[in-house]
C-alpha cells in the first residue's frame, strides 16, 4: 500500500443519504472517501482506488453483504473492513468477523464512534505491517553475518557497502554464484535510510519466462487467462523500500525494456491495466556474469545497463580469500548444530587445512553445504574425513576416496532429502518459508532440490 492511500476509505452504502453523510464527516477529518452503493462498484473500486480501510453495509441490492466480504477479503486481506449493521442482525455481523472483518458498529451509531473505530483499525494494520517488516529485518539480520571476512579483500567490499548503503543510488552487485550476494544486499538494506521498508528479493533466474512480467509489474483482473484478481507485482511490494533483482541478466529483451522505463519513470504498470501506480523504490542488482561483457556480447541493454550501474561492487570468490574461511565455518557450525539438534566441538585442524585449500566452485554456499553434510556424519568433532567424500563430489574425476565412502555420501543426501521434505511439507509447499525453517539461502533451497530430483 503506498503511503498516499494510507487515508483513503471505500464506503459501501446503498441509502445514497447516509452514504454521503459519512463521506462528509470522514472528509472533514482529512481522509478521501470513495463511495459504492452495489457489490459490484465496491468491487471495481477496491481494485483501482487501493483504500486502507473498507466501511460495509451487510444490505446491499444486488450482493449478500458476506459475500462482498469475502471477495475482498481475496483480492487483499490485510485491509481491514468495518461491518455496519443493524441491531436485528448481530449474528450475521460476528459470523462476518469470523470470515475476516475487523468489527462492526450497530446502526443508529454516532460519528464520533464510528471515528474512533475507523482510527482504531488503522492504527492496528499499520502495527502489524510494522511487526511484519521487524520480523523480516530480524531473519535477515541473521543473514547479514556471512557477510564477513578479516582478509583485505572483503575488507574493501564492506567499506564500499558503508558508503553505499546510506544513499539511494542503484547499486551492482557481480561474483560468482554462492558468494553471498543477496546477503549483502540485504546488508546493503539494513544499512540504508529505507530500513524500515520492505526489502523484497526476486530470483530473475528462476522465474519462468511467462511470468516474469507479472511478477514484476503485478495485473489486473481478467488480463490473462487464469488473472481471476488483481495481484500486486514486486515493485509495489517493495514500495518505500528495496527491490533485488537477483541474477538481472537473466531478463528477456522485452522485460529489459520495461524494467528501463520503470526506472527512468518511476511507476509501473500492471499487466492488462491502463493506470500508471508510482513506485518508490530503491533498486539492487546482482548477476554471476559481468553485466558489462553481456552488454558487449548483445545480449544485456546498454542504456539498461547505464540506469542500473550507479554504483558497482564486484564480491571476490572464496577460493581468493582463504583467510576467511575460519570465521565462516565458526559461523556454519553453530547453525548446523541448531538445526541438526547435535552439539559440535568443532573441525580439526587438519579438516580445518582442508577447507582453506579446497577450490570452492560453489563458493560460501558450498561451504556451509559441505560443513552440514560433515556435521551429519561427526560425533562431535568433525574430521577431513567426513568432508573429503563431500568435497570430492566436485572433482572432474571421482577419487578412490570417493568411492569408498559413497553410502557415506547417500546416507547424507538421503537425510538432507528427508529434511527438505519435511520442510516443504511443514509449509504447505512454501519454498521461501521452506527455507527459512531450513535456516538456507532461498537459492541454495533450489540447488539442493534440483540436485536430490525434489519436485514441487
Amino acid at each position: 500500500m503506498n503511503p498516499e492511500d494510507k487515508r483513503h476509505l471505500l464506503v459501501v452504502e446503498d441509502d445514497p443519504e447516509m452514504g454521503l453523510l459519512m463521506k462528509m464527516v470522514f472528509e472533514n477529518e482529512g481522509y478521501s472517501v470513495a463511495l459504492a452503493q452495489t457489490g459490484r462498484d465496491a468491487v471495481r473500486s477496491f481494485e483501482t482506488g487501493g483504500p486502507c480501510a473498507v466501511l460495509l453495509d451487510l444490505k446491499l441490492p444486488d450482493m449478500y453483504g458476506l459475500d462482498l466480504l469475502e471477495k475482498l477479503k481475496k483480492i487483499e486481506p490485510d485491509v481491514p473492513m468495518l461491518i455496519l449493521t443493524g441491531y436485528g442482525e448481530i449474528e450475521t455481523a460476528v459470523e462476518a468477523i469470523k470470515k475476516g472483518a475487523y468489527h462492526f458498529l450497530c446502526k443508529p451509531f454516532q460519528n464520533a464512534e464510528l471515528l474512533l473505530l475507523v482510527k482504531k483499525a488503522l492504527a492496528e494494520s499499520h502495527r502489524e505491517r510494522e511487526l511484519a517488516a521487524l520480523r523480516q529485518r530480524l531473519s535477515q539480520a541473521g543473514r547479514a553475518r556471512y557477510a564477513v571476512g578479516r582478509g583485505a579483500l572483503m575488507a574493501e567490499v564492506i567499506r564500499q557497502v558503508e558508503r553505499v548503503a546510506p544513499t539511494d543510488m542503484t547499486v551492482i552487485l557481480e561474483g560468482e554464484s554462492g558468494v553471498g550476494k543477496e546477503v549483502l544486499a540485504g546488508t546493503l538494506h539494513q544499512r540504508s535510510l529505507r530500513r524500515d521498508g520492505p526489502f523484497i528479493a526476486v530470483d530473475c533466474g528462476t522465474l519462468p519466462e511467462g511470468l516474469v512480467e507479472s511478477e514484476l509489474f503485478g495485473y489486473e483482473k481478467g488480463a490473462f487467462t487464469g488473472a481471476d484478481r488483481r495481484k500486486l507485482g514486486q515493485f509495489e511490494l517493495a514500495h518505500g523500500g528495496t527491490l533485488f533483482l537477483d541474477e538481472v541478466a537473466n531478463l528477456a529483451a522485452p522485460v529489459q525494456a520495461k524494467l528501463l522505463r520503470v526506472l527512468q519513470e518511476r511507476s509501473v504498470q500492471h499487466l492488462g491495466g491502463r493506470r500508471s501506480i508510482p513506485v518508490d523504490v530503491r533498486i539492487l542488482a546482482a548477476s554471476n556474469r559481468a553485466l558489462y561483457g553481456e552488454v558487449q556480447a548483445g545480449r544485456f541493454r546498454e542504456d539498461l545497463y547505464h540506469r542500473l550501474n550507479e554504483f558497482t561492487i564486484v564480491i571476490p570468490p572464496l577460493r581468493h580469500r582463504p583467510e576467511d574461511i575460519p570465521e565462516l565455518v565458526d559461523i556454519f557450525l553453530e547453525e548446523s548444530s541448531r538445526s541438526l539438534r547435535k552439539e559440535l566441538r568443532g573441525v580439526s585442524p587438519q579438516a580445518l587445512e582442508l577447507l582453506r585449500s579446497a577450490p570452492w566452485p560453489g563458493n560460501i554456499r558450498q561451504l556451509k553445504n559441505t560443513l552440514r553434510a560433515g556435521a551429519l556424519m561427526a560425533d562431535g568433532l568433525i574430521e577431513a574425513g567426513h568432508l573429503q567424500p563431500f568435497l570430492a563430489q566436485d572433482a572432474e574425476v571421482p577419487t578412490a576416496a570417493s568411492v569408498q565412502t559413497s553410502p557415506l555420501k547417500a546416507a547424507a543426501q538421503e537425510a538432507e532429502r528427508e529434511a527438505i521434505l519435511d520442510a516443504l511439507q511443514r509449509t504447505g509447499q512454501n519454498k521461501a518459508k521452506a527455507a527459512r525453517l531450513l535456516n538456507i539461502d532461498r537459492s541454495a533451497l533450489y540447488d539442493k532440490m534440483r540436485r536430490l530430483n525434489i519436485k514441487v
